[in-house]
């Protein structure tokens, strides 16, 4: 993939977080990357477009690779893949903005993005279809308890990845990311057989 188009990309999200999603234009994103304002558009028809690819980008894509076949993945795989790159995430966008980039903020963003964007929220769903597939197999195959209902380990997950009430008191993302990931094992151990 381009290299200036992913650092737009990168760019915008790191400012969404900072500045929420009616925050941002193209003038600070283009101002942070020192480029023309008409470069972004060569990659994305409008702000619009931008906002909605990196939205898309680092709440999901980067959650779930395009290889990663949720059809034949086990919840513990799927786990396994969600832990690493939520570290990877939050300490990447750290790192690219030179400040660290706060959970809670993040966490934030993903409910503005919600509120503001129909087609994520759209996309949103089918990532949470592509969850359920998992919950279901992990269901069927044994590797979870019998009898939970699916609708809950799915809404639990959600839960514990879009937490926003104990990101906000915790001293750092360190803490903030070591305790989510905590939180979905303790529950994955929970209802597994």
């Amino acid at each position: 993939m381009n290299d200036t188009r992913e650092k737009i990309i990168e760019t915008a999200f790191v400012l969404l977080v900072k500045n929420g999603y009616n925050g941002v234009s193209i003038g600070d994103i283009t101002g942070a990357l020192d480029i023309t304002r008409s470069l972004p558009y060569r990659y994305f028809e409008s702000k619009r477009e931008l906002l909605f690819e990196a939205c898309r980008q680092y709440f999901f894509e980067r959650f779930f690779p395009k290889d990663f076949d949720v059809k034949s993945a086990t919840m513990e795989e799927l786990l396994e893949v969600i832990s690493e790159n939520m570290e990877r995430i939050i300490f990447g966008l750290s790192k690219s903005l030179g400040a660290e980039v706060s959970v809670f903020d993040y966490n934030l963003m993903y409910f503005d993005a919600l509120r503001n964007e129909p087609r994520f929220k759209k996309f949103m769903r089918s990532k949470i279809r592509e969850l359920r597939i998992v919950v279901d197999n992990a269901l069927k195959s044994g590797e979870l308890r019998t009898g939970i209902p699916a609708e809950f380990v799915e809404r639990v997950f959600g839960d514990i990845w879009s937490r926003c009430e104990y990101v906000q008191d915790t001293v750092s993302n360190k803490k903030s990311v070591a305790r989510m990931l905590d939180d979905i094992w303790t529950f994955y151990n929970l209802i597994k057989r």
